[in-house]
């Protein structure tokens, strides 16, 4: 019941305008839009985002619309591409439009932001930090990267990795080489598997492992 929509602030589609940015929110939902039918300022944005809450009410579904690199619109709003009004067009939906859900992920706190007063329009928002993953985490990820999937019922049917498929101090020398950041060791595991698969191993030696630190 709960959809993503995801937008990239580094995508020159997102970035160039605010009438850029207005369609590419307007194109991300659910719902989506057609070319001819894209709002082009924050009116329009706002007369789209209430038809799209009231659709998700009616058939009782939510939308996640999360913004990545939300520093990007920081930076716009002081070079003079984004008006200051973008931020209380954003506040208004988050406060009226109960179905959509906004989310703002980033490296920075709102309170580094220099260019708008994002703590005054971002009142009712909440921070929350991701922070690097424990080495029992980083052991949870790569031997039951699953666990917590609805998609088997029966908890002997989940796929899953032995510590062995890992070799010897293979998950810990993970765990150290991507210092915990949690999409570094799972850019490291991706690799790892990848040559594995590629060339027919049943488990990773050091020496795959040192050729995916590698690659």
């Amino acid at each position: 019941s709960v959809e993503p929509a995801v937008i990239s602030m580094q995508d020159p589609t997102a970035f160039t305008s605010l009438e850029h940015l207005v369609a590419r929110i307007a194109q991300a939902m659910p719902s989506g839009a057609n070319a001819g039918e894209l709002p082009r300022d924050l009116p329009g944005l706002q007369r789209h985002l209430d038809a799209c809450n009231l659709r998700l009410k009616q058939e009782n579904r939510r939308v996640l619309l999360a913004l990545d690199e939300y520093e990007q619109i920081d930076v716009k709003i002081g070079e003079g591409v984004f008006p200051r009004d973008l931020l209380p067009a954003i506040r208004e939906s988050i406060q009226s439009h109960r179905q959509i859900t906004w989310l703002f992920a980033g490296s920075h706190e709102i309170t580094e932001l220099a260019h708008a007063e994002w703590t005054s329009y971002l009142v009712s928002a909440r921070t929350i930090e991701v922070p690097p993953f424990t080495p029992q985490e980083t052991r949870l990820l790569l031997t039951e990267p699953l666990k917590h999937s609805q998609l088997w019922k029966d908890p002997a049917t989940r796929p899953r990795f032995s510590p062995e498929f890992w070799g010897e101090g293979g998950i810990e020398r993970i765990q150290r080489e991507a210092d915990g950041w949690p999409h570094l060791l799972q850019l490291i595991a991706e690799t790892t598997v990848d040559l594995l698969n590629n060339e027919g191993a049943a488990a990773v030696t050091p020496a795959l492992l040192e050729r995916a630190l590698d690659s």
